[in-house]
């Protein structure tokens, strides 16, 4: 069973860190949880993101609002988390 309330953001930009991330996301609502996951080898993001809200309505607006937007020059895609 999805986590409703976990996003999984896909395409972000090299140089996006967890503040211009929080930054994006949180006029959503509350953000619980943030988690970039970075190359071991590079210390680069790896170009996906996790974040957790603590309602499900803020997560569903987040999703309708930023899927296929910009973020600092790439178009990101973003959706429920089927990891928890």
């Amino acid at each position: 069973m999805e986590n409703k309330k976990k996003i999984f953001i896909r395409g972000i930009a090299d140089d996006v860190d967890s503040n211009l991330l929080f930054s994006a996301f949180s006029q959503f609502g509350h953000i619980t949880d943030l988690n970039i996951p970075k190359d071991k080898f590079t210390d680069k993001n790896r170009g996906i993101a996790f974040v957790e809200y603590e309602d499900e309505e803020d997560a569903k607006h987040a999703i309708f609002n930023r899927h296929n937007s910009e973020l600092y020059g790439r178009i990101i895609k973003v959706g429920y988390s089927h990891m928890n």
